[in-house]
C-alpha cells in the first residue's frame, strides 16, 4: 500500500465523513502499536535466560544509542549493583510494573519515578490561568502512533494511519507517543485542550530514500482539511521527519510553507531553527522536581551552535504506546521530538492568549524569556545561559494581551 496520503484520497475521505469531528480515525488501535512493539515487549531475558546479566537487557537503536529495556520486566533476581544513577536517568526505559531487586544500592526507584511524573515545567502556571491550548489546532506528520492512549486520544480529531513499514519504526513509535503526551497530554502535556490532526508518513520512500514530495501532498491535504473546520482551526503543522535542502522538491516545499503561512498555519520541523535561534532540550537532574527551573542541566556543552535556547523536556515519565500506559523516557533518547513538542506546546498556549501571534513573533518573545541557571557542583559546573523560563514567558504574553 502506498505510504503517503494523497490529496484525492483525503478529500474523498472528507466527503465520506471521516474528517468530521468525532468521525472515524483509522489506524492502530488495541493493546500495542503494532507487531514491532509486541516484539519489543516480548524481549524477556528474565524469562528466556536462567541467569541473565545487566548487559542482556541492553538494546541498540538505529542511531547507535544504547539503553536498557526494563519495560514491564521482572528484575527481582538481577544483580543491579553496578547500575549507576546516571545510567538510570539517561540510559534506561522502565514502567511502573517493572519489578526491581529488593536492594538497590544508592537508588530510590519510587522517589525517582515520583519526581519524573507530572506536568512539564511551567505548564501549571498557564493552566491555572485558563490557558490550555483550547481552540488551537495542531497537525502532525510523523511516524506511527498508538491512538488509544488516555493521555491524548480525546484530542485526536483526525488520524490517518499507514501500512508503510518505515513509518512503524519501533523507536519512532515510542517517540511519537511520548512526544504527543508532552505536547497535549491530559496530565502530562503543555496544551491538554489543543485539537490534534495526525497523518502517518515516515517521509521516506520504499527504498529508504527521503521523499519530500509525499510531505508536500500531506501539507496540501491538511490545508484543504482546514477549510472544512468550523472550529479549532489548524495553526501549525509539525513535521517529524528530516527536511533535506538538497531534495529536488525542496523549493516547492519552501513555497508551500509560505502558502501555509499566508493561510495562518505555521510549519515547524523536528530541528527547530528560527530567526537565528537554535532550540534544544535540557535534561532533569535525578530526584529533582519537574516544575523547578533549577532542576535542569545540559550535559553536551560545545555540541550546539551559537544562539541556542534551551527548553525543559528530558528525563520524564511520558505516554507509552501500549497497555503499560506510561514509561520513564531517558533524556538522551530523542531530543528532537522533545524540542519540537515543547516549543509547539508553548506556542499553542501563546496562540490561545493571542491568536494573531506569528511564529516569528513568538520566537522573539521566547528568546526574551530566558534566565541563566546558577552553577551546580555536579551538573552545571559553569552554569547555563539562555534557559527558557516559563513564568517570564507567561508575563510577556500577558503584557502583550493587555496592550492589544
Amino acid at each position: 500500500m502506498k505510504k503517503v496520503l494523497i490529496l484525492g484520497l483525503l478529500w474523498m475521505l472528507c466527503l465520506s465523513g471521516c474528517f468530521s469531528e468525532g468521525g472515524l480515525k483509522p489506524g492502530i488501535h488495541g493493546t500495542s502499536a503494532g507487531k514491532k512493539m509486541e516484539e519489543f515487549l516480548e524481549f524477556r531475558p528474565d524469562k528466556r535466560l536462567s541467569n541473565p546479566s545487566l548487559s542482556d537487557y541492553q538494546i541498540k537503536t538505529s542511531q547507535n544509542f544504547y539503553f536498557y529495556n526494563f519495560i514491564a520486566k521482572d528484575l527481582s533476581t538481577l544483580d543491579l549493583s553496578s547500575l549507576t544513577l546516571s545510567e538510570l536517568a539517561n540510559e534506561t526505559m522502565f514502567t511502573a510494573s517493572t519489578k526491581w531487586p529488593a536492594t538497590l544500592p544508592n537508588l530510590d526507584i519510587e522517589h525517582f519515578w515520583e519526581q519524573a511524573w507530572g506536568k512539564p515545567l511551567g505548564a501549571a502556571l498557564f493552566h491555572e490561568n485558563g490557558i490550555t491550548g483550547k481552540g488551537v489546532g495542531i497537525a502532525i506528520i510523523g511516524p506511527q502512533l498508538y491512538v488509544d492512549h488516555p493521555e491524548y486520544k480525546d484530542n485526536l480529531k483526525l488520524f490517518y494511519g499507514s501500512e508503510d513499514p518505515l513509518s512503524q519504526n519501533l523507536f519512532s513509535t515510542l517517540g511519537s507517543s511520548a512526544m504527543l503526551s508532552n505536547l497535549a497530554g491530559k496530565s502530562l502535556g503543555y496544551a491538554p485542550e489543543a485539537s490534534i490532526a495526525y497523518i502517518v508518513n515516515s517521509g521516506y520512500d520504499e527504498k529508504g530514500k527521503q521523499d519530500l514530495s509525499s510531505i508536500l501532498e500531506n501539507m496540501d491535504s491538511l490545508l484543504e482539511y482546514n477549510k472544512t473546520l468550523k472550529k479549532d482551526p489548524i495553526r501549525m503543522i509539525l513535521i517529524l521527519s528530516d527536511i533535506n535542502s538538497q531534495d529536488r522538491a525542496y523549493d516547492m516545499y519552501r513555497t508551500k510553507v509560505e502558502e501555509l503561512k499566508q493561510a495562518g498555519i505555521e510549519v515547524m520541523t523536528k530541528m527547530p531553527y528560527f530567526n537565528g535561534h537554535y532550540f534544544t532540550t535540557v535534561a532533569k537532574i535525578p530526584y529533582a522536581p519537574l516544575d523547578d527551573v533549577n532542576s535542569y542541566y545540559f550535559d553536551k556543552a560545545g555540541e550546539t551552535p551559537d544562539h541556542v535556547l534551551y527548553l525543559p523536556y528530558a528525563n520524564r515519565v511520558l505516554a507509552f504506546p501500549g497497555e503499560e500506559t506510561y514509561f520513564y523516557y531517558p533524556g538522551s533518547f530523542d531530543v528532537n521530538y522533545g524540542t519540537i513538542s515543547t516549543l509547539a506546546g508553548f506556542y499553542a498556549l501563546a496562540l490561545q492568549m493571542d491568536p494573531s501571534l506569528t511564529l516569528d513573533e513568538f520566537v522573539e518573545i521566547v528568546a526574551d524569556s530566558t534566565i541563566t541557571l546558577r552553577p551546580d557542583k555536579e551538573y552545571r559546573v559553569t552554569g547555563l545561559e539562555n534557559v527558557i523560563y516559563p513564568s517570564r514567558l507567561y508575563d510577556h504574553l500577558a503584557s502583550r494581551m493587555k496592550e492589544s
